[in-house]
């Protein structure tokens, strides 16, 4: 499979061996783009870079053209590799101060495309303890860090730091990349929005996003688990790709943003969405940045928002992406509960809707009944039947 290849390269006399790893990504079938800081240009040339990918190698942050070039080339990428990395290169990006290109493209990059470094410095660089640290934290952020080899190294000294040699480049980039994309990616929302009143009020509701929660930790096994949870909901345990929201602005834009950008099988939207948002107060606009008077009268307009479900297969990258709903109702009028469920059911922009009433979901217990269109298909008696019928709806196993 081809793959679009960010390939970075700081000034070391192992850049060398990063030709030797560029050329083969080529031939292997990969779109690869080049960086190089300009102490890398020292030690091999642009042509040499553009004569092995067929593109203009990049180095500045300000040419014509490339202004959010960092941030574009981040998002391109399916892996950002920095090869050969040297000390001052792995220092400045753990410390957020890297200069030029390499270090806009860090600070872009949001580790949901791996990254992948690949030291190259003196034995006594390597092991100095900011080096180690650095390191370490830079594994902590989600890096993937390459282990340097034993040897003679270019100062004449035998040690540690010895860049590792193309075809173990190359392996790591391969195993990467494997499991990276071995797995179909879906996202799920959970938790409850917030409508800020002003700056300490808000209107929410009592969703806990325990749904969703459970949802990410049992289908991570099989799925690459987005998870966009409300401020106050819990993590799910083992989930990387973990994005928060307070309101309902902000989780329509999260959501639309991440629809575009990746390739996502499913979205199972089991987040609690105000059907309102604040109009006014006292006629006039609200000011989050203000505290209402509590010996005054208030008075606040409500004004229904557009339901973010019915705008994610419009923005989705995949077109046939499934959307699965979730609606939530309290014993009621029969017949006006089935009128909601069937309205949403028919929606053309949701494919599958998980109906549950309030007081049937205390926790393993999670009764509910998942439509396609009018029609019950399956029903659930557990969270744990619920995360297994969602599986089975996504792979179209049923």
């Amino acid at each position: 499979m081809s793959h679009k290849v960010l390939f970075q390269v700081t000034g070391s006399i192992a850049a060398f061996k990063a030709a030797h790893v560029i050329s083969q990504l080529v031939k292997n079938g990969h779109e690869v783009q080049t960086v190089a800081t300009p102490s890398a240009l020292e030690f091999i040339g642009p042509a040499t870079f553009e004569g092995l990918t067929g593109k203009s190698i990049l180095t500045n942050s300000f040419e014509n053209g490339q202004m959010m070039g960092h941030i574009e080339w981040a998002r391109w990428a399916d892996i950002v590799i920095l090869c050969p990395a040297t000390a001052k290169s792995i220092n400045s990006l753990a410390a957020g101060t890297a200069e030029g290109l390499v270090g806009d493209i860090f600070l872009a990059n949001n580790f949901l495309r791996p990254y992948l470094i690949v030291p190259a410095m003196n034995a006594q660089m390597y092991h100095h303890p900011a080096t180690q640290r650095s390191l370490q934290q830079l594994q902590s952020w989600g890096c993937h860090i390459m282990e340097t080899g034993a040897g003679i190294l270019a100062c004449g000294e035998v040690g540690d730091g010895r860049m590792a040699e193309p075809q173990e480049v190359l392996k790591k980039i391969d195993e990467i990349l494997i499991a990276s994309t071995d797995k179909p990616k879906i996202l799920i929302t959970a938790g409850g929005t917030c409508e800020p009143i002003d700056g300490v009020r808000n209107i929410t509701n009592f969703s806990t996003g325990e749904t969703g929660r459970f949802l990410a930790e049992y289908l991570k096994k099989s799925f690459d688990v987005f998870y966009v949870k409300s401020e106050t909901a819990a993590l799910p345990v083992g989930v990387k790709n973990v994005y928060t929201f307070k309101s309902s602005d902000q989780l329509e834009q999260t959501i639309k943003c991440l629809v575009s950008e990746f390739y996502f099988d499913s979205v199972i939207q089991a987040a609690a969405v105000s059907d309102f948002k604040l109009k006014s107060i006292n006629g006039l606009k609200p000011d989050e940045n203000s505290k209402l008077n509590s010996d005054e009268k208030v008075t606040l307009e409500l004004s229904h928002r557009p339901k973010i479900i019915d705008q994610i297969k419009n923005a989705s990258l995949n077109q046939n992406i499934k959307v699965i709903g979730f609606k939530l109702t309290q014993s009621e009028n029969k017949d006006h509960k089935q009128e909601q469920i069937f309205k949403l059911s028919m929606n053309p922009n949701i494919d599958f809707v998980v109906h549950n009433e309030i007081n049937t979901t205390r926790g393993l217990q999670h009764r509910s009944e998942i439509y396609k269109r009018d029609q019950v298909i399956l029903k659930t008696e557990s969270k744990v039947q619920l995360a297994q019928n969602i599986e089975r709806l996504i792979q179209g196993n049923l």
